[in-house]
């Protein structure tokens, strides 16, 4: 089996997920990006919403190789997570998911976000999208 090792976000990762250059500096900041030998498995990362919130997003760049990296990958984002909170005032963390996206919902959940409520016509196709977060006071990641 591959390892995975990680490395910050760029544009190229996110083939399937076009990325616009006034946010390359925002996903290159505080984006990362787990790769094995046959290219990018998963990307994450913050998108600074306004002081102490913060949206996360993450894609699944080669659902075929998530799996075998699993383990790796929910101790990683973990730690990931910490240092996040460290690093930068977080209060909030925001995440968007797909109503109809289980693996989303499970995701969001096992981090310990919880729903909020559905966002009509919230994506940006007009997509219905679940509101999700987790909340950080002084001493908690």
């Amino acid at each position: 089996m591959s390892r995975l090792h990680w490395d910050a976000c760029k544009p190229e990762y996110l083939a399937a997920y076009p990325v616009t250059q006034d946010v390359l500096p925002i996903i290159e900041q505080y984006g990362k990006t787990a790769i094995d030998d046959k290219g990018p498995v998963f990307s994450i990362g913050l998108f600074p919403h306004r002081e102490g919130i913060f949206d996360v997003w993450a894609t699944v760049n080669a659902i075929g190789r998530i799996r075998r990296h699993s383990v790796t990958l929910i101790r990683d984002v973990t730690a990931f997570m910490h240092v996040y909170v460290k690093e930068y005032p977080i209060r909030r963390l925001q995440a968007f998911v797909n109503p109809y996206h289980d693996a989303g919902i499970k995701f969001a959940e096992f981090y310990g976000f919880e729903k909020e409520g559905l966002l009509r016509a919230y994506g940006d196709n007009g997509e219905d999208l679940l509101l999700f977060s987790r909340i950080f006071d002084d001493g908690d990641s």
